[in-house]
């Protein structure tokens, strides 16, 4: 659940212990009054684990993800947060204090090339607490996405910051509070369409 009473629903699945894919669906004004605008068409994600972690190395996976996020912006045939597209990230766990995982990745949209088609890098951080609880930071370089201006709208050229607070409420349910694009500001040019704003995630995990 996001800004603009926007609802996102992802069902993914694992059909092996390295490989899963997903479809997911939602629209703004779902939550709140006045008639829900549902995004174009339904996405996918697939995903291919193809390195498992050791002492040494990082786990890698590749994958495709074409569920952007935000507003879906109809003149532009994109997302206001564009989707990763193809990817490959690597992951590296250690066990300091709680469990700390480090992840870094290279991400190449298919969303309004012709504004800005180059490739983009990102990492984040993840660090689990007592309780359940847990803290994840995100940061996206957005190379892909700062060359965009187009008509009234605009996407400011600046990296994309994310945080979130996660409570893992037993080994099936979670709740993370996430707070999304945080070094936003006002551009003084033209209507910014990233904006700071605020979501809220629940997540089910079963095992067949």
């Amino acid at each position: 659940m996001y800004s603009e009473g926007g609802v996102i629903l992802s069902l993914g699945t694992g059909l092996t212990d390295y490989f899963n894919f997903g479809i997911s669906y939602g629209g703004i004004n779902v939550i709140g009054t006045g008639d829900p605008d549902m995004n174009p068409r339904p996405e996918v994600s697939v995903k291919l684990r193809v390195l498992e972690e050791s002492i040494v190395l990082p786990a890698v996976a590749i994958g495709f993800d074409s569920q952007g996020y935000g507003v879906y912006i109809e003149e532009a045939s994109r997302y206001t947060i564009k989707s990763k597209g193809l990817y490959a990230v690597a992951s590296k766990n250690w066990d300091f204090g709680g469990p700390l995982s480090l992840h870094g990745g290279i991400s190449y949209s298919f969303e309004a090339r012709d504004d800005d088609n180059d490739p983009t890098i990102f990492f984040g951080v993840t660090k689990s607490f007592g309780g359940g609880l847990g803290l994840a930071l995100e940061y996206d370089f957005v190379f892909n996405d700062n060359e965009c201006k187009s008509g009234d709208f605009l996407i400011e050229n600046r990296g994309l910051l994310n945080a979130s607070v996660v409570w893992n409420i037993n080994e099936n349910f979670s709740l993370s509070v996430d707070v999304r694009d945080i070094i936003s500001k006002d551009s003084g040019e033209a209507k910014d369409l990233r904006r700071w704003n605020r979501g809220i995630s629940i997540r089910y995990c079963d095992f067949f």
